[in-house]
């Protein structure tokens, strides 16, 4: 009987153990990533917008989201860096600007 109580225990120390220690992980990647972003970086917020940053102040930033068009954003409401720009290729369809050939020299 003891030992089944002990082994139930071990288990939920374990299991709470394990997603405690994700979530530390977790949040210390989100905190090197926010502090690492300088002002012109690309980057999503949680909400969808796309933008680049113009100012960057304690606990927020300010986003240029179009031309002349600038929102202020907290700093946890990035999401991460913003994926590489596609672009319309010849048939309409969307391709990777990063795999793009070099157009300018030939081969």
């Amino acid at each position: 009987m003891y030992a089944q109580v002990i082994f139930i225990a071990v288990i939920v120390v374990v299991f709470w153990l394990s997603i405690t220690a994700a979530q530390r992980l977790a949040r210390r990647r989100f905190q090197r990533m926010v502090s690492g972003l300088r002002e012109g970086d690309r980057i999503v917020t949680v909400g969808g917008l796309y933008g680049v940053i113009r100012a960057i102040a304690a606990d927020h930033v300010q986003l240029e989201i179009a031309p002349r068009t600038e929102v202020r954003i907290l700093r946890r409401a990035i999401a991460g860096p913003a994926p590489v720009e596609s672009s319309p290729n010849d048939d309409g369809e969307l391709t990777s600007m990063a795999n793009e050939p070099d157009r300018g020299t030939s081969s």
